[in-house]
């Protein structure tokens, strides 16, 4: 009977200690300088922070701002990008490498510790194309940004970009 009252008392510690160690880790907020990329030299431009950048994170919202601008088509020239995080759609304009307008329609969540951001680019009245974008904390306090979307060329391919940054003092 002792050790069954043991046995209950270790349960009780594990049932009280357990929502510590599930709680997500998700504090975005910050600077944050890219340290890898999975295509190096040539892909941070499709990366939402760039080079640098930083991130504010609200209960309402992410704030994604490139601290370098860098070219690429269908970019917002450094501006800040915001997610609603209530699953509302935000809608965004730009230009593409032609200087045409370009739109972005952005609805991100989040799931587990995790945001996710799906973000559709509608051409007139064609539906257009469809980009995923995941930003986490690694476990060692790292941002991990994924971004999965179609190659322009050729066309009917997929690019994965994987980009980790770490948070500047």
């Amino acid at each position: 009977m002792k050790s069954l009252s043991v046995k209950s008392a270790s349960i009780a510690l594990l049932v009280l200690t357990a929502p510590a160690y599930a709680q997500p880790r998700s504090d975005l907020n910050g600077e944050w300088e890219l340290v890898t990329e999975s295509r190096p030299g040539n892909a941070a431009y499709l990366s939402p922070i760039g080079l640098r950048g930083s991130i504010v994170q609200t209960q309402q919202a992410l704030i994604l701002t490139p601290a370098v601008i860098t070219s690429s088509p269908s970019n917002l020239h450094g501006k800040a990008r915001t997610f609603a995080l209530d699953g509302s759609e935000v809608r965004e304009t730009g230009e593409d490498a032609t200087g045409a307008p370009f739109v972005w329609l952005s609805r991100a969540q989040r799931i587990s510790a995790a945001f996710v951001i799906t973000t559709s680019h509608p051409r007139g009245t064609e539906p257009g194309w469809q980009s995923l974008t995941v930003l986490s904390l690694t476990g060692e306090g790292e941002l991990e940004i994924l971004s999965v979307g179609p190659n322009l060329w050729p066309v009917g391919t997929t690019t994965s970009l994987r980009f980790i940054y770490r948070r500047k003092p």
